[in-house]
């Protein structure tokens, strides 16, 4: 009768998971500021948010509720990762702590009359009438794109993205610079946050690299994650990305903060495409 009772109970439980939501504020360790801009959301999964400027986030549980495998995954640039196994939570503390942490980059010195001649890297399409959008509509969703690089070394001065139509309004963006693993988006190689904002209705979105010091010789990832709302519109159906079409392709899109990545090819759209994505340096 006991054991009957205990299962009775954890059925209960799990049960009674589907109405909870979730919500906090994330916090710096050491300073007990907040900290905005967090990618908030179940591994693998295509739910989750991001911080607002204040440090909180709301997460509403899906109407199934949380699996017990579900684990939601606090990251930011610069701290420590933070998981919590939601099964096994009542609920969360109304405070999350992240550390922060020394990032072991190599240190690069760079001699801007070392790098001598002007180099585009990616794809400058900027034909108004082929576009890509953003897969989501929840905050976390990103596009990147593959930058493939040939010989030698380049040293990154301006990322560019092409935006054929803005009908959203005021952008709030995170760009971002992976490492190519594997044929997809690996580890960010920008060792801080470099956040963008804009009213650009069409044209160009330039941003600078140069503080960064990055010098790739292989190839690589740019994108662009949604973070912060400035305004209630649709950005999965008002905001438009040039695209080109060529023999191969790179483009990968996220759901959502925490989300898999997904490559976008021929199998998909028929073709293979190119994002308006390019980098502005100069080569060896």
């Amino acid at each position: 009768m006991y054991q009957f009772c205990s299962s009775l109970a954890c059925f209960w439980l799990v049960l009674s998971l589907p109405a909870q939501s979730i919500q906090s504020t994330i916090l710096d360790y050491n300073t007990r500021e907040p900290i905005p801009f967090v990618n908030i959301g179940i591994l693998g999964k295509n739910l989750g948010t991001v911080s607002d400027d204040a440090g909180k986030f709301s997460l509403e549980a899906p109407k199934t509720g949380w699996n017990s495998s579900d684990t939601l995954r606090f990251s930011s640039i610069g701290y420590q990762s933070v998981d919590f196994v939601l099964l096994h939570e009542k609920e969360l503390p109304q405070s999350i702590y992240l550390k922060p942490v020394t990032l072991t980059l190599p240190t690069v010195l760079i001699n801007p009359k070392k790098f001598k001649r002007p180099k585009v890297l990616g794809h400058r399409n900027n034909a108004e009438n082929m576009v890509f959008y953003f897969q989501s509509n929840r905050l976390g969703t990103e596009l990147c794109n593959l930058i493939e690089v040939k010989k030698g070394s380049y040293y990154l001065k301006k990322a560019h993205f092409n935006i054929a139509q803005n009908k959203f309004g005021p952008l709030f963006f995170r760009v971002h610079v992976y490492e190519n693993e594997a044929g997809k988006p690996g580890k960010n190689l920008l060792p801080r946050e470099l956040i963008v904002s804009s009213e650009l209705k069409s044209g160009t979105l330039s941003v600078d690299l140069a503080p960064y010091n990055l010098v790739l010789e292989d190839d690589f990832f740019l994108g662009l994650e949604w973070v912060k709302t400035l305004n209630k519109g649709n950005i999965s159906k008002d905001l438009q990305f040039c695209i080109g079409l060529g023999q191969a392709g790179g483009v990968f899109t996220k759901s959502t903060s925490q989300a898999q990545w997904h490559k976008i090819d021929k199998r998909v759209m028929g073709f293979q495409v190119h994002l308006g994505f390019y980098v502005e340096g100069a080569q060896e």
